[in-house]
């Protein structure tokens, strides 16, 4: 079995400078649909998939502060994660429009999933697929089984310790 795990952004708290980069638009998603702003999809080897507001889809190593970030795991099979990397590879260089049916972030992670088939048709029928937001994703993925992962769980290397991190248009 393999794992996809699934780093939901929740930001605690905006200064001013930041609030004139552009995190005004994470206080207007955490606010609008509580509590997160931000989510990215991450493999085993510690590479993640995601896209910021205002730019194109991209791949990188990745580690998350266990301070300002949640984990939740789907477990998978062999097959399936590779599918769901290979998908994540195909959407690099990808800009979401402006309105784009979701926040950019959720509405990728989202397609991946089940693109992939991580995530199953029949698991989701019935579903509204035109809008989502990272903490709806959230919730669906809990509703289907995904394990909200304890800090212990994750291995050293795919985690920032002792340090803040904040992203700047996570949107």
């Amino acid at each position: 079995m393999c794992f996809l795990n699934i780093w939901f952004y929740q930001q605690k708290t905006v200064t001013w400078s930041q609030m004139c980069r552009g995190a005004i638009v994470n206080v207007i998603v955490s606010k609008t649909c509580p509590p997160y702003c931000h989510v990215e999809l991450a493999f085993e080897d510690g590479t993640a998939v995601t896209v910021l507001k205002n730019g194109q889809v991209f791949f990188r190593k990745r580690k998350f502060d266990p301070g300002s970030y949640k984990c939740l795991r789907l477990t998978v099979s062999p097959e399936v994660a590779v599918h769901a990397k290979h998908e994540a590879m195909s959407r690099i260089g990808e800009t979401f429009a402006l309105f784009s049916g979701g926040v950019y972030c959720s509405k990728l992670v989202w397609e991946i999933l089940l693109k992939s088939k991580a995530v199953s048709s029949r698991e989701t029928q019935g579903w509204f697929n035109d809008f989502i937001s990272p903490s709806e994703l959230y919730r669906r993925l809990l509703a289907i089984g995904a394990k909200d992962v304890d800090w212990f769980d994750i291995p050293r290397h795919h985690m920032i310790e002792f340090t803040t991190e904040y992203l700047v248009d996570v949107l």
